[in-house]
């Protein structure tokens, strides 16, 4: 009786087995539950990303890759995910020295909690009511300042140099930004070459356990691809 009665009031913390996103890390190649907030976002085409932890230096970084057809995410990703504590389900790489989850399936995220900011439960609070006629308390929420919306700065598959803006002239500055962001295309395009390979010698055997080393090059694609962007505006 003592046993039933220990299950019929634990709560939903006992059957929870989702880990911190900031131990993403310990868990490299292998298929985990992690939570964590969302700190930052951005939106790159059909592609999502979500960073969790802090956005200086994410936790992990979950990249939104969904189908073409028939994809069951929310309309605008880093909007509905911007702010919210999330227990995401996948496999963790380390792509660039940093653990990175990818998904392409909506069912992979649970909302935890929405995490309301402050700054908008002030604004929706009731305000007290003055002697003196003025306009009735508009019911629709004031919009949500840019960087609630996507986030501060993020290092999530931002392959942007981090660098104060006034630490040089605006030449060298540039001059600076572009060769970083060869050097960097160089490294994360050498990354992907051993994925790549393994990828084809998995195929190449027909086996049915690719989807490892397949997510590995997609997410290696995605850094490639940013790096080749950054490359193109900062060395016009």
């Amino acid at each position: 009786m003592m046993a039933i009665l220990v299950l019929l009031f634990a709560g939903p913390g006992l059957a929870d087995d989702s880990i911190p996103a900031s131990r993403a890390r310990e868990f490299t190649e292998q298929l985990v539950t992690l939570e964590g907030t969302v700190s930052a976002t951005r939106k790159d085409g059909r592609n999502t990303f979500l960073a969790l932890g802090p956005s200086a230096t994410p936790e992990l970084s979950v990249a939104i890759t969904p189908p073409l057809l028939l994809s069951e995410f929310p309309p605008h990703p880093e909007k509905f995910y911007q702010g919210k504590t999330l227990r995401v389900t996948g496999r963790v790489y380390l792509i660039h020295n940093q653990p990175q989850m990818l998904i392409s399936a909506a069912d992979r995220i649970e909302v935890v909690s929405d995490n309301e900011p402050a700054g908008i439960r002030e604004a929706l609070r009731p305000q007290p009511s003055n002697a003196s006629s003025s306009p009735p308390l508009s019911t629709t929420p004031p919009p949500l300042p840019r960087e609630l919306v996507t986030g501060s700065e993020t290092k999530l598959l931002d392959l942007r140099p981090s660098r104060p803006l006034a630490a040089a002239t605006p030449t060298a500055r540039s001059g600076d930004a572009c060769g970083e962001s060869q050097e960097l295309w160089k490294q994360v395009s050498q990354d992907l070459v051993p994925h790549l390979r393994a990828y084809t010698s998995c195929l190449e055997k027909a086996s049915l356990g690719c989807d490892p080393e397949g997510e590995k090059v997609a997410l290696g694609m995605l850094a490639v691809q940013q790096a080749q962007k950054r490359v193109r505006m900062s060395c016009r």
